[in-house]
């Protein structure tokens, strides 16, 4: 289905002005531009980070999963840059037109917007997990936790993000005949039932992430006597300010995002401002 605007009249189009685009979206032009420059800084901190866990084995072996994590945020931080870039230049050469569902994915954000928002959520969950784990149960931690069942779960928590953009794709053709914004949301570009559950991923799976950390260090506060048990207290404590942080930042700002324009209405640079924070979070 074809989106674009079409000229019905001739001699009514000759009438009237062209739209500037750039005079339209203004406010978006800005936030755009600003995406750009936000999220070429957290491709940047965020590819040093999966160097230096990369960078020998003991690295590697320890800190692994903050290493996918990393790689998560890194995609989720090219989505802003390719979504700013290219919805900028569209704007500037005045072509910002809609497009139907299945003609976002001809656009490259969209596949970095999912699979970069919703692999931090699933590492993040296994994270959190782990540590309930091992202050809960110490015994099987030590005894079923190594470095291949790591090296699994993060295996895992990527293909889980795949399969999910893979599914999305299959939403959007089912969508095609449907025509969406020029932004190309993740929304926009799947239908409403999958955008629904990318957001249902990225709000619910951070604060369950939240809610296993402060279990778990409730747990490992009662049972501080040990010298390992309060090395777990540390542990915990840091991956609880991690989760909360992505609450703060990520969920929340997305549980808006998720409703605009059908449960509520936010105006369209306070929208633009609040997806910035919803896409980029360092953890």
């Amino acid at each position: 289905m074809d989106c674009s605007p079409t000229v019905t009249n001739a001699s009514s189009n000759l009438s009237k002005a062209p739209v500037d685009q750039r005079i339209v979206y203004a406010d978006f032009l800005f936030v755009y531009k600003f995406y750009v420059g936000i999220g070429s800084f957290a491709v940047a901190t965020n590819i040093i980070a999966i160097v230096t866990v990369l960078s020998n084995k003991h690295m590697r072996e320890k800190y692994g999963t903050f290493g996918v994590l990393s790689f998560g945020d890194m995609l989720n931080a090219i989505s802003l840059v390719l979504a700013g870039a290219v919805r900028s230049s569209l704007i500037e050469a005045n072509v910002y037109f809609p497009v139907n569902s299945f003609q976002c994915f001809g656009r490259p954000w969209p596949y970095f917007f999912i699979v970069g928002g919703q692999l931090p959520s699933f590492v993040l969950l296994f994270m959190s997990a782990e540590r309930l784990l091992a202050i809960s149960y110490p015994l099987i931690y030590r005894t079923y936790v190594t470095g291949r069942t790591r090296i699994i779960s993060n295996a895992g928590c990527v293909l889980l993000s795949v399969v999910s953009l893979i599914v999305g794709i299959c939403f959007s053709y089912l969508n095609r005949d449907i025509c969406g914004s020029a932004a190309c949301t993740v929304i926009g570009a799947t239908g409403r039932a999958y955008g629904t559950f990318n957001y249902a991923v990225i709000i619910f799976l951070p604060f369950i992430a939240l809610l296993f950390n402060c279990v778990g260090f409730l747990r490992a506060w009662r049972m501080n006597a040990s010298a390992n048990m309060r090395k777990e207290l540390k542990k915990v404590f840091a991956m609880m300010v991690i989760a909360a942080v992505a609450v703060v930042l990520s969920a929340v700002p997305n549980i808006f995002l998720w409703g605009q324009g059908v449960y509520w209405t936010v105006t369209n640079t306070s929208t633009s401002v609040l997806f910035l924070g919803a896409r980029h979070v360092t953890r």
